[in-house]
């Protein structure tokens, strides 16, 4: 029955497993996300967010400014200080609804979520308008 299955069950036959590799990689990153280092990292990481804009529920926060020409210069203008926060717009998002990207990690420094607190605020930007 194994066998017939191994050969013949499509969902089986056109799958490729993992590689040792990466469940290995899988299998540490389980055991990072249950450990105290995981704990850490998760509130670390809360922390940022709440830096950013409180109360969000994810790690990456759109900063809605509607107009693409807007969402771009202001892209470019934090690039120039080195904050790389991509400007979304259309065709990925309807027309009239270009925002910035905002993607935070737990590995992000304090300085460097202060530098982008500081930018978002003189940029007017830190909250949906």
């Amino acid at each position: 029955m194994i066998d017939l299955l191994i050969n013949r069950a499509r969902s089986y036959i056109f799958t490729t497993a993992i590689s040792p590799a990466d469940a290995a990689a899988a299998l540490a990153a389980i055991a990072v996300v249950d450990s105290e280092e995981g704990d850490a990292l998760r509130a670390r990481l809360r922390s940022h967010v709440d830096r950013i804009r409180s109360g969000h529920p994810t790690p990456i926060i759109p900063v809605l400014l509607g107009d693409e020409r807007t969402a771009v210069t202001a892209s470019q203008r934090l690039l120039e200080l080195g904050l790389l926060v991509p400007a979304i717009r259309p065709p990925s998002v309807p027309v009239g609804t270009s925002r910035l990207r905002i993607a935070l990690s737990a590995l992000h420094t304090d300085e460097q979520i202060d530098r982008l607190a500081v930018a978002l605020a003189d940029l007017d930007l830190r909250s949906d308008p």
